[in-house]
């Protein structure tokens, strides 16, 4: 899962980036010293591959990003957002279970 950087969550939201072949933009905020952000990312991970070309996953660190996760009022990490053509989707806080993040995705998809 790549992380990403201020500018590029721009491209992404803003439909700069070659981003059009997916569905989804999954991100994930967390930050490097949050262990529930490390589990979260471990899940997203896990998931990626089988939503190839359907949804990309990304993450940014809240400490690296303040101006988008003030922007998006990122309140506490994990944090994850689901977006599509720029429009926020859905929002999931916390730690999430694998068949939630699965259901959210299949029923936005």
């Amino acid at each position: 899962m790549k992380t990403i950087s201020e500018s590029e969550y721009r491209n992404i939201s803003q439909f700069k980036s070659p981003i059009h072949f997916v569905e989804l933009v999954l991100i994930e905020f967390g930050a490097s010293w949050c262990l529930p952000c490390k589990t979260m990312t471990r899940t997203l991970e896990g998931m990626e591959a089988n939503y190839k070309d359907k949804v990309l996953f990304v993450k940014m660190d809240v400490d690296d990003c303040p101006f988008v996760s003030e922007e998006l009022n990122i309140k506490s990490v994990p944090t994850t957002i689901i977006m599509k053509n720029g429009e926020i989707l859905d929002i999931l806080f916390g730690v999430q279970r694998k068949d939630k993040i699965d259901s959210v995705l299949k029923s936005l998809i």
